[in-house]
């Protein structure tokens, strides 16, 4: 994995190791139903050269076209609130939002916000 701050700055992850519960387990009896107990993690990073926004865009583009499922809109799809629309279309559209960002907080926005 790869990580990239706002800056375009990338480190690698190397390594990752789980620290522990971050509370006594006994607090998260309810939520085990529903989730995992939140973990304390350790990881080694190794910087990499600073990419560019372009760059930044093919990658994501590349994880939203390989992996379709954690992106589309089924009920766009299933036409729950309008006629249906093509799957492609809908990731196609995705990915124009993404090119279209003029930075790192405005991919962002556009991905998970409003």
């Amino acid at each position: 994995m790869v990580l990239v701050d706002s800056e375009l700055r990338s480190w690698r992850v190397t390594k990752v190791t789980r620290l522990g519960i971050v509370r006594p387990l006994w607090s998260y009896l309810l939520r085990f139903l529903v989730q995992q107990a939140p973990y304390w993690v350790d990881q080694e990073l190794e910087p990499l050269d600073p990419i560019t926004l372009d760059q930044l865009k093919d990658r994501i583009a590349a994880s939203i076209l390989s992996n379709p499922d954690d992106w589309r809109d089924d009920e766009a799809i299933a036409g729950e609130d309008g006629p249906p629309q093509d799957e492609q279309e809908l990731l196609d559209a995705i990915v124009a939002g993404v090119r279209a960002a003029d930075s790192v907080e405005g991919i962002w926005e556009f991905l998970y916000c409003c």
